[in-house]
C-alpha cells in the first residue's frame, strides 16, 4: 500500500504538491505548468537540481504519444549526448598531456 502512494505522490507537481506534472525540463525533473512557467520566469533554472535550462526544450509530458515530439525530443537528445561526449573526450585528451 505504501508504494502505491509513493507512485501516487510522484505523479504531482513538486512545487505545489497538487497538479499533476506535464512538463519536463532537460534534467529529466518534471512540474506542472503554472509551476515551472512562474519559475522559469524568474530563474533560468531547475527548482529542484538548478540545472540551467540549456539548449533542450521543455516537454509537455500531455503530448507524449505525438509522434512529432517524441521525434523532437529524441533528436535534443543526440545533440545534447553529443556535446557531453565531446567534452568528455576533450577533457581526457587534456588529462594524458
Amino acid at each position: 500500500m505504501a508504494e502505491n502512494a509513493e507512485e501516487d505522490d510522484e505523479r504531482f507537481c513538486d512545487i505545489c504538491m497538487f497538479t499533476i506534472k506535464e512538463t519536463v525540463l532537460p534534467c529529466l525533473h518534471a512540474f506542472c505548468r503554472d509551476c515551472i512557467d512562474a519559475w522559469l520566469q524568474k530563474e533560468g533554472n531547475c527548482p529542484m537540481c538548478r540545472t540551467e535550462r540549456g539548449s533542450i526544450e521543455s516537454y509537455s509530458l500531455m503530448n507524449e504519444r505525438d509522434s512529432e515530439t517524441i521525434e523532437h525530443i529524441k533528436n535534443d537528445l543526440v545533440k545534447e549526448l553529443t556535446e557531453i561526449i565531446n567534452i568528455i573526450v576533450k577533457e581526457s585528451t587534456v588529462e594524458t598531456f
